[in-house]
């Protein structure tokens, strides 16, 4: 084998190094990611089983407090009232604790990510 040979061989194996490296890495931050939506959704979950002791006063003290105020916008219609939470996934889990904890109201809930930044909707029927 020539010199030039041997560098190209070296090279190559640093390059496949370099790559298996970041790709480690990335793989580590996907998987913190990924766990902070799973404990989302695992509060969801116990809310969901536990929706039949929910009443919707408990509702009205959850969302009238300083850390959730600005976040929350409420509508209502003839048929339902229509709740969007609106922040950041620390808030977010926060919420969804504070409601997986309490007796609470709530209705279909659906959660989407926008900007950085956690939708949820719940939609609870009068």
């Amino acid at each position: 084998m020539t010199n030039k040979t041997k560098y190209i061989l070296v090279g190559f194996f640093l390059f496949m190094l370099i790559v298996a490296i970041v790709m480690k890495i990335s793989s580590n931050r996907l998987k913190e990611e990924s766990k902070k939506y799973e404990q989302l959704f695992d509060m969801i979950s116990k809310i969901e089983h536990n929706r039949a002791l929910f009443d919707m006063k408990n509702n009205i003290k959850i969302y009238n407090t300083k850390r959730y105020k600005n976040s929350i916008k409420i509508s209502e219609n003839k048929k339902e009232h229509i709740i969007i939470f609106k922040d950041s996934l620390a808030n977010a889990n926060s919420f969804i604790r504070k409601l997986a904890n309490s007796n609470t109201v709530l209705g279909d809930i659906e959660i989407k990510e926008i900007n950085n930044k956690i939708e949820i909707t719940m939609r609870i029927k009068k």
